[in-house]
């Protein structure tokens, strides 16, 4: 494990910093959902909706050049040829600005039709012409981040959007409602936030970068059509991305009312944290396993891809457990009584995305065979599925089918993903014993857990459901302990991410003193 040791320590910064950012932006969105949840399961339903179709139109404006963008600045970076980053930055500008202009002003005029005929929620047409003002904004700051992370400045990306979207949205949000706006207000406070955000990306952009591409152009020399025939499949991955994020909410809103929407996107993003745990880890481990498998050491490949689906299954199998043995008090308390009706919808999302965690390893490994394609058509039977399911099941069982629905295809193309990849790789894969030992921990957990919520009566008490949460916490770090479930390879790891983490606080107060 010796090179897998020296590829942890040579991980950059800027990893480590998108991985806080990653973190601290997904629990401020949950805040900030939780807060518009608040106001009523229709209002919420009502902006879940709004910013679906405005997620919709930022992809279809962005192209699949935001991308692009990020290939060729990095490409002529490397080659130092600040003019071709100058032209690539200039083409991409103007063409997602006109694109994204044109679809906001057809979302703008169109708002009030999409409201009544297709959602039949009239309140949407107001918040859509809102929400609408933020698609220019938030497509030309997508291009500008692209080309900041080019640059490997990823700590401004951090900045801009992670942290500083979030935490105005949310500062935003509280004063409109303060001010009596309720759900206009939190529909305005995403579009300045989108705005605050946009204006540091510009600053961040034309204090470290401007100067480097200071130049004089009298075209661009052909660069633009190149950037498209590159990026114009991209926006098709993209859209199938969105397809697969988006469906079941757009689709509980045509067949349903907003009020179902509102709940179901209770559950959702709920279910959703336990992937932020697993993504983070492909973060730590997709470099190792990138440099093992161009050395074509497969021995210690097969490895580190043990090490980390052992990982990813023992961090995400407990909240998983606790959001399906508890998944009307999480509501209950969190999102308000009106929304544990979105009970079994959590527990249905919960136990699929918990499956789909394990995704990213082998989507990630069919990208270093160079199988794009695959993961597309992959993506693309999901979709289709998707939409099937949502289309057969909604009108009969609501949001329980919306979430039957998208888990099942998540659940589907992480196997597909893996048939694949056992066919590609000539390796054994998956360290069964070691994780029969994870799960029989979890189980041991999850029936004492199960066995207390029987004899308690949890309610609003959120201090009761901490302190559970805790306990559960504690007892399954000791069944992992006393159940061997930890080897040597795991405290190797855990050492040198420790000692890497270590260096970087070191560096950082060593400047900080100077």
């Amino acid at each position: 494990m010796n090179i897998v040791e020296k590829s942890l320590k040579s991980l950059t910064k800027g990893a480590l910093v998108i991985l806080v950012g990653t973190f601290a932006s997904k629990f401020l969105t949950y805040v900030y959902r939780l807060i518009i949840a608040r106001i009523g399961t229709k209002e919420y339903g009502v902006v879940s909706l709004a910013l679906a179709i405005a997620g919709f139109l930022t992809m279809i404006s962005l192209f699949g050049l935001d991308i692009g963008v990020f290939r060729y600045v990095s490409y002529y970076l490397g080659k130092k040829d600040f003019k071709k980053i100058k032209q690539t930055l200039i083409f991409s500008s103007k063409f997602n600005l006109f694109l994204s202009l044109t679809l906001s002003f057809l979302l703008f005029i169109l708002s009030d039709p999409i409201a009544v005929h297709i959602f039949k929620t009239k309140q949407l047409g107001i918040i859509l012409k809102i929400i609408s003002f933020m698609i220019p904004f938030d497509t030309l700051r997508t291009v500008f981040l692209r080309v900041i992370r080019g640059f490997k400045l990823v700590k401004y990306e951090v900045y801009s959007q992670h942290i500083g979207e979030s935490i105005t949205k949310i500062l935003f949000t509280i004063l409109f409602i303060y001010m009596g706006l309720n759900v206009y207000g939190a529909a305005l406070a995403y579009v300045l936030s989108i705005f605050f955000s946009f204006l540091l990306v510009i600053f961040f952009f034309h204090q470290k970068i401007s100067s480097f591409i200071s130049i004089k152009l009298t075209s661009n020399e052909g660069i633009g059509r190149e950037l498209l025939l590159y990026s114009w499949p991209l926006l098709l991955t993209g859209l199938l991305s969105m397809f697969l994020s988006w469906t079941d909410t757009l689709m509980i809103g045509f067949f349903r009312d907003a009020a179902s929407v509102g709940v179901y996107n209770s559950a959702l993003p709920t279910a959703h944290l336990t992937t932020a745990l697993s993504k983070s880890m492909v973060v730590v481990f997709l470099p190792v396993i990138s440099l093992l498998y161009v050395k074509r050491k497969l021995s210690e490949f097969e490895n580190v891809f043990n090490t980390m689906f052992r990982w990813i299954l023992a961090i995400t199998i407990l909240p998983t457990l606790l959001f399906v043995i508890f998944p009307k008090q999480i509501l209950y308390i969190f999102f308000g009584e009106s929304y544990a009706a979105g009970k079994a919808a959590l527990a249905i999302l919960s136990i699929c995305f918990f499956i789909s965690n394990f995704s990213d390893m082998p989507r990630d490994i069919l990208l270093l065979v160079k199988k794009t394609k695959t993961i597309f058509f992959v993506n693309f039977i999901g979709v289709i599925l998707n939409i099937i399911l949502n289309v057969i099941l909604i009108p009969i069982y609501g949001i329980n089918g919306a979430a039957f629905s998208t888990g099942f295809s998540f659940v589907l193309i992480t196997l597909l993903y893996y048939l694949l990849i056992y066919k590609e790789m000539p390796i054994k894969m998956l360290p069964i014993i070691n994780c029969c030992k994870i799960f029989f921990s979890a189980a041991i957990v999850g029936f004492i857990v199960y066995l207390i919520k029987l004899k308690l009566n949890i309610g609003k008490n959120l201090l009761l459901l901490i302190s559970i949460g805790v306990f559960s916490l504690l007892f399954y770090l000791f069944m992992l302990y006393i159940t061997n479930s930890i080897n040597p390879d795991d405290k190797k790891i855990i050492k040198a991410i420790l000692k890497y983490i270590l260096r970087l606080k070191r560096e950082k107060f060593a400047k900080f003193k100077n």
